[in-house]
């Protein structure tokens, strides 16, 4: 039998306060999910995210052995992208708990924050890389993935999902400003000042540090070790044949857009950027 229209018509109106229920509804089993000391790592791809990971679980397992690398760092800092709920399964057993999450959804729920921004023209090459690597697309260009970018916010065929990198970054530097639960971290600044920059994060983290460990990170984090883990070992997100067309640590310097960008693309990026950057001292 069919439905009248009056049913249908009450049913409408019903759905916004259904989607409001089951969000909130899921909102307080990640809230009873979380434990006080989390941190949870959040940054759009390719501004920093791994690097900052790598760092944080080298400290808080105290890795003297070497067992952490670039393709298990999933088993230490496990990625929740896009599901926050996720952490359910997907346990870690330090103390802190390390996450990490590209677009989080209950994220003023995160008990403590480490949130890392890049020069979005850096973001962009090196995101435009990642895509050709994964898609084997070689066809399209940095101008045509830039203009692309810019129009939808996203990449539509890679990760519809993502916030565009200057809005994410937006909201972030408000809400730290009042907020003393989120750390705001340049990647420029863990290149620059890396010891200052990475004590700081692990002192946020509330992760002990010793200086024969520290040394360590030091050490381990740099481009050329990182580089040599990666081809030793591999990196997560390039499995099998994809590590045979791209490297994830590619070339390690702050300004090696000014390379690879093409002036108008470059210009287009600070036109729609233009406030974040120099908010973020990128202008």
């Amino acid at each position: 039998m069919s439905q009248g229209p009056l049913v249908k018509t009450i049913r409408r109106p019903l759905r916004p306060f259904k989607r409001f229920y089951l969000k909130q509804r899921d909102a307080l089993r990640f809230k009873n999910l979380l434990h006080p000391t989390d941190v949870f790592v959040v940054g759009h791809p390719k501004s920093g995210n791994t690097l900052m990971s790598y760092v944080l679980a080298i400290a808080v397992f105290k890795d003297f052995e070497k067992k952490i690398n670039l393709a298990n760092i999933n088993d230490y800092v496990p990625g929740i992208h896009f599901e926050d709920l996720a952490i359910e399964t997907r346990r870690t057993f330090s103390r802190p708990r390390l996450f990490r999450n590209e677009v989080p959804i209950y994220s003023q729920l995160y008990p403590k924050t480490i949130y890392l921004i890049r020069d979005p023209r850096a973001v962009l090459v090196s995101y435009y890389h990642m895509y050709r690597t994964i898609f084997n697309d070689m066809a399209t260009t940095l101008r045509d993935f830039v203009d692309e970018y810019l129009r939808n916010g996203n990449i539509q065929r890679y990760e519809p999902q993502i916030t565009r990198c200057d809005r994410q970054a937006s909201v972030w530097l408000e809400r730290a400003e009042r907020d003393e639960r989120i750390a705001i971290v340049k990647y420029e600044d863990m290149v620059k000042k890396k010891p200052e920059t990475l004590k700081r994060a692990l002192a946020f983290a509330g992760i002990e540090c010793p200086n024969e460990l520290f040394s360590l990170i030091l050490e381990r984090s740099s481009f050329e070790a990182m580089r040599k883990t990666e081809e030793e070992f591999g990196e997560e997100n390039y499995p099998g044949d994809m590590a045979k067309r791209g490297r994830f640590i590619r070339k390690g310097r702050i300004s090696g857009w000014k390379e690879e960008l093409p002036p108008e693309s470059a210009q287009a990026i600070e036109s729609e950027f233009g406030a974040v950057m120099k908010r973020a001292g990128y202008l």
